[in-house]
């Protein structure tokens, strides 16, 4: 059976994460996030619990943001506990979006990992992509490229 990767963040970050997770599915990975698995009616924090507890890998996206939430610091803190108790490679994995100090991930992490740093600029989760498939002990297709930013000449006016 193929597990999950679960992925915790804040709404600010959907746009982030909506990419992160395009990418990571594009490569056959199945991913978990609240906004797509979740519906109205839902016991939220026992789905969340059992969908932390049966993922391959727990992915925390760190920005600003979800350093304040609840939700997130809950989810990280479950999923430490769910990695100590399992044998079978489960990692929590922490993608730091631009912004966040080192000394931030203290909140959340009391044993720092090593994180996974997002640089600055639009290419920034592109050039991250292969620290990050590395984490989940898999490699990037030959074919993969880190996004580039489009140049482009200014037009005369007509």
């Amino acid at each position: 059976m193929n597990r999950h990767i679960f992925i915790s963040h804040t709404s600010t970050d959907d746009a982030t994460v909506r990419k992160l997770r395009e990418a990571l599915e594009l490569y056959g990975n199945l991913t978990w996030v609240d906004s797509r698995e979740l519906s109205g009616g839902d016991k939220l924090a026992e789905t969340i619990e059992n969908s932390i507890r049966s993922a391959a890998h727990f992915l925390a996206v760190i920005s600003l943001d979800a350093l304040g939430s609840e939700w997130v610091q809950r989810e990280v803190g479950l999923a430490l506990q769910e990695a100590a108790r399992r044998d079978d490679g489960y990692k929590v994995i922490s993608l730091v979006l631009p912004g966040v100090q080192p000394g931030h991930l203290k909140l959340l992490f009391a044993e720092e990992p090593l994180h996974i740093f997002v640089a600055e600029g639009p290419s920034g989760l592109d050039e991250a992509m292969p620290a990050l498939f590395a984490a989940l002990g898999k490699t990037l297709p030959n074919d993969w490229q880190a996004g580039e930013t489009a140049s482009a000449e200014a037009v005369e006016e007509l």
